[in-house]
This record gives structure tokens, sequence and C-alpha cells, in this order.
């Protein structure tokens, strides 16, 4: 599994823009450790020192390997979930849903999706990942329960 991560140093050169800021590998970290979590895996730690290197080639080359971990977490990430099949049922499956009252394949009302979303995560659902709104769905189902989403998991045997 290792060497499927190795990815070699990029060459010196590019833009500026196209530089790494640490907030932006967090958040990839973030992601990744997420999808992880979904599948039944443990967290990936960084032994990278993006934080205190400032070189841009490296940084580029630390992010280049967390998206690199990003999409295999996102490939053994199972898509027959309790969530999955509840988003079958809110939104047809649709993450990217969005219409005047819910947002996302959950179904938020956009003051729930405000309410239990971290601050990093997107203002609103439907931009928001699979995975980011399944966290935001565990945090409600730990509040409210079941019923947080009544017709589908009555539906579906939940509750």
């Amino acid at each position: 599994m290792l060497a499927s991560l190795a990815i070699a140093m990029p060459a010196s050169g590019g833009t500026n823009a196209d530089v790494p800021t640490i907030d932006a590998i967090d958040q990839l970290r973030s992601q990744t450790n997420a999808a992880r979590q979904l599948a039944g895996r443990r967290p990936l730690r960084t032994t990278f020192l993006y934080r205190t290197v400032e070189d841009v080639d490296y940084r580029r080359w630390v992010r280049a390997v967390w998206k690199t971990r990003l999409d295999h977490a996102r490939r053994i990430t199972p898509r027959n979930s309790v969530w999955d099949r509840l988003a079958k049922c809110e939104t047809g499956g649709n993450w990217k849903h969005r219409n005047s009252t819910y947002q996302g394949g959950l179904g938020f009302y956009h003051g729930s999706w405000d309410a239990y979303r971290p601050r990093r995560f997107p203002r609103d659902a439907h931009l928001a990942s699979r995975e980011q709104q399944i966290v935001v769905g565990k945090r409600i189902l730990a509040d409210v329960g079941w019923g947080a989403w009544p017709a589908c998991t009555v539906r579906l045997g939940l509750r």
C-alpha cells in the first residue's frame, strides 16, 4: 500500500498562487481521516514537517501525498452504509441536492446545518463532501436521534 503513495518530489518552479497553505493541507488530512473512519480504518498520522518547513516544493509534495491518500480513502469507503440508504431515501442519493428548504444528500435544513457543522466545513450542505455531511448527520443523530429524518427512518426501519 505504501508503494502506491510514493510520489516524487516536484521540480522547482510553478507560481506562488499554487503554494498550498497549512490550512489547505490540514483540510486534506481531515477529509482523508473522515473517509478512513467511515471505512472502519484508523486515521493516518503525519510525519511531514509542513507546518515548519516553508519550502514551496516540499509543501506541494505534501499536498500531493495527502490528495493521493484521500483518493485511496474514498475508494475504500463503503457505499451501502445506513447514511447512503438514508440519502437515497431523502434525496435520491444526490449529495449535491439543493432546493429552497433542504440541502445535501441527507436533506439538511439550512439552520440545522449551521448549528451542527464544524466551522471548517462549507457554509452550505450541498457544497460539503459526502463524508462531511455524514459527520454532521452523526452529530444530529447523537443530539436529536433518528427522528430528525422522520419519514425515511421509519421507511428504512431505523425507528
